[in-house]
């Protein structure tokens, strides 16, 4: 899996996410334990949740009580990635680019994890009436606002060199 495009934070939760699944004898890295991961480590989505007014207690016991039903590996055999990860990881690079991010964070890796690639945890996620296009929107928005802060900023300083 290539994590080049990965900010630092969420290359460790796909990692951990990873190891996590080892450690509880899952056959499969699943978008599922990826969720458990993102929902638990990542302030971010805390904040992300609270927004969307989403208990994030709430959503990490149902997505871990959904993923206990995974299927379990045979004492010799090594977890395997589960294709749908590999494609969920090429699609949070794509939507990076579309909301011109420089890496993928948790929230786009949560945007990805809302589509069609991820079906168990969209449907979780439908669950509490988040869907793609709302954290989409969402984080369409904070760009608009980081853009609109950068902007300010320059026409500041430009003001304050034209001072001097």
């Amino acid at each position: 899996m290539n994590l080049e495009n990965f900010d630092q934070k969420t290359s460790l939760v796909i990692n951990a996410a990873f190891s996590y699944a080892s450690e509880s004898n899952f056959a499969y890295l699943t978008p599922l334990n990826i969720l458990e991961v993102l929902i638990k480590t990542d302030p971010n989505i805390e904040d992300t949740f609270k927004y969307f007014s989403i208990n994030s207690e709430e959503i990490y016991s149902k997505a871990k009580k959904m993923s206990l039903n995974a299927k379990r590996k045979k004492s010799n055999e090594e977890t395997l990635v589960q294709g749908n990860v590999i494609m969920l990881i090429e699609n949070a690079q794509t939507e990076c680019k579309k909301l011109n991010f420089n890496k993928v964070n948790g929230n786009i890796l949560l945007l990805t994890l809302s589509t069609d690639i991820a079906p168990q945890s969209k449907l979780l996620l439908e669950e509490y009436s988040l869907t793609y296009k709302k954290i989409f929107q969402f984080l369409k928005e904070k760009v608009n606002k980081g853009n609109e802060e950068f902007e300010f900023i320059k026409n500041l300083l430009q003001i304050l060199l034209t001072l001097h």
